[in-house]
C-alpha cells in the first residue's frame, strides 16, 4: 500500500489515477486515457449516449435566476472539476418540481473534496478547498439572503481562515457531521502536504466560529463519520499518515468532547460508505484496501460497540454513493470497480433480510458523483466521472415507488467531486 502522498501527486501510478481525478489533480489526457480502456460487457453493448447540452443561461444574480420562487426543496450544487481537470466555478441549483438545473453566481473558492453540511437553520456550511494550494477556508451559503458569505459574523466575503491553535488547519478528504445540538464536527482529512490529520474542530453556527477539540486517536483521511441516535459520532476506517488503510474506529462523545476507541471493523477500508439505518445500526459498504476494491459490508451495533458481517454486494465498489430511502432500504449506486472503470450498476440493501439485491442499471456509469434524497423520496444522481464518457453533465432520478431510474434534465456544467445539498 502506497503512502497517502503517493495517491495524489501527478506522477502516481495509473492504478490511483481515478482517485486523483476526484481531487482534480490530473490533466484531462490522463483521465481520458483510463476511461478509454476496455469497457465492461454491459457498457460495450450500449452505444455511447450523447451528452445533452445544458440549456440554462449563465450570469445574473441568485434572485434574478430564481424569479422570486421559494428556495425550499431545491438542490444546491457547488464545486468539483470539469473534464479538463479545471475547477468548476459555477454554482447551480436543481428544481425537482420543474426538473431543471439553473445557474447561480460563480465561486472560485470551492473546488472539490470539500464537505457541505446543511445546518439546522437551513444554511449550508462548506469546509475545505482543493486548488493550486490547499487553504483553511469555510463558506456559508444562506438561501434566505441568497448569498455566499464567510463563516464569520456575516462579513460580505467568501473566505475565512479557520481557528488554528497551533498551526493552520488546511484540510480536504475530511468529514463534517451535524450534531444534535446544531454544531458541526469536522475531523481528519489531509493538509496541503497530503499528510493525514488527527485534528478535530467544532463549528458553532450561533457564534459563527470554529473551536478546536482534542484530536482523534489516529490520523485518518477518506474515512466515514456517522451520527448515532444517542448523539455520538462513529468515525471508521480511512488511511493513516503512513499510508496504512485502517480497520480502527472511534467514537466522539459530544458531552465529554473527546474521542474513545470503538470496536474495530473486520476489514480495513477507505473510500467506503456508512449509512445510519432506522434501527440505529450503521451499514458500512465497500471501499478499498491493500487487497483491492471490496464487495464486503459490515454492520456496527452501538449497543454492543462491535461490527459484524453484513453480507456481500454483487460487485466490489469504492467512491460510490449510499442513500437511505424513505422505506428504510439503502440504495447503492456506481463507484469505481475492480477494473478501475466506473460502474453503471446499483444495488439495494434490505435491513429486514440483511441482504443485497440488484437495483436498476444507471444510464451512465458514474464514480465521484452525488446522490441526493429529495423531499418527495426520489434520489437525484448527478455528474461524476463516466470513464470513456469523461466527466458527466448528466443526471438521473431513482423513484422508490417504481424501483426504476429515469433520465433527468442535464446539468449546467459537467463536474465530478462536487457536493449536492437539499435546501430546506
Amino acid at each position: 500500500m502506497k503512502r497517502a502522498s503517493d495517491r495524489h501527486h501527478p506522477e502516481a501510478a495509473a492504478r490511483r489515477s481515478l482517485v486523483l481525478a476526484a481531487a482534480g489533480l490530473l490533466a484531462a489526457g490522463a483521465l481520458l486515457g483510463i476511461g478509454a480502456g476496455r469497457p465492461r460487457a454491459a457498457e460495450a453493448s450500449r452505444p455511447a449516449p450523447a451528452l445533452p447540452a445544458a440549456t440554462a443561461q449563465s450570469g445574473g444574480t441568485l434572485s434574478a435566476r430564481r424569479d422570486q420562487r421559494s428556495w425550499h426543496d431545491e438542490v444546491f450544487i457547488v464545486g468539483g472539476r470539469d473534464n479538463e481537470g479545471k475547477p468548476v466555478k459555477s454554482v447551480e441549483f436543481y428544481d425537482a418540481a420543474g426538473d431543471r438545473f439553473w445557474r447561480g453566481p460563480d465561486n472560485s473558492d470551492i473546488q472539490g473534496l470539500h464537505t457541505a453540511t446543511r445546518l439546522a437553520d437551513g444554511r449550508v456550511l462548506i469546509v475545505g478547498n482543493v486548488g493550486s494550494r490547499l487553504v483553511a477556508r469555510a463558506v456559508v451559503y444562506d438561501p434566505r439572503h441568497q448569498s455566499l458569505r464567510s463563516a464569520a459574523r456575516r462579513l460580505r466575503v467568501e473566505a475565512l481562515d479557520l481557528v488554528r491553535p497551533r498551526s493552520q488547519i488546511d484540510r480536504s478528504g475530511h468529514t463534517a457531521t451535524l450534531l444534535k445540538d446544531g454544531k458541526v464536527l469536522i475531523v481528519g482529512g489531509h493538509n496541503r502536504f497530503y499528510r493525514a490529520l488527527a485534528a478535530a474542530e467544532l463549528y458553532d453556527p450561533a457564534r459563527s466560529a470554529f473551536g478546536s477539540l482534542q484530536p482523534m486517536r489516529v490520523a485518518r483521511v477518506y474515512h466515514s463519520a456517522t451520527l448515532l441516535p444517542d448523539g455520538r459520532v462513529l468515525v471508521a476506517g480511512g488511511e493513516d499518515d503512513h499510508g496504512n488503510v485502517l480497520s480502527r474506529a472511534e467514537l466522539y462523545d459530544p458531552a465529554r468532547k473527546r474521542f474513545a476507541e470503538a470496536g474495530p471493523m473486520a476489514s480495513a477500508r477507505e473510500f467506503h460508505s456508512a449509512t445510519l439505518l432506522p434501527d440505529g445500526r450503521v451499514l458500512v459498504v465497500g471501499g478499498e484496501n491493500a487487497s483491492g476494491i471490496l464487495d464486503s459490508a459490515e454492520l456496527y451495533d452501538p449497543v454492543r460497540n462491535a461490527f459484524s458481517p453484513a453480507g456481500e454486494m454483487a460487485a466490489p465498489r469504492a467512491w460510490h454513493t449510499a442513500t437511505l430511502l424513505v422505506p428504510g432500504q439503502v440504495l447503492i449506486t456506481g463507484g469505481r470497480g475492480t477494473a478501475e472503470h466506473p460502474l453503471a450498476t446499483t444495488e439495494v440493501y434490505y435491513p429486514e433480510t440483511g441482504r443485497f439485491a440488484p437495483g436498476p442499471p444507471m444510464l451512465w456509469p458514474r464514480a465521484y458523483h452525488t446522490a441526493t434524497l429529495l423531499a418527495d423520496g426520489r434520489v437525484l444522481l448527478a455528474g461524476g466521472f463516466g470513464g470513456r464518457y469523461g466527466t458527466l453533465n448528466t443526471a438521473e432520478l431513482f423513484d422508490p415507488a417504481t424501483g426504476g431510474l429515469s433520465q433527468a434534465a442535464p446539468m449546467v456544467a459537467a463536474r465530478r467531486g462536487h457536493s449536492a445539498t437539499l435546501l430546506r
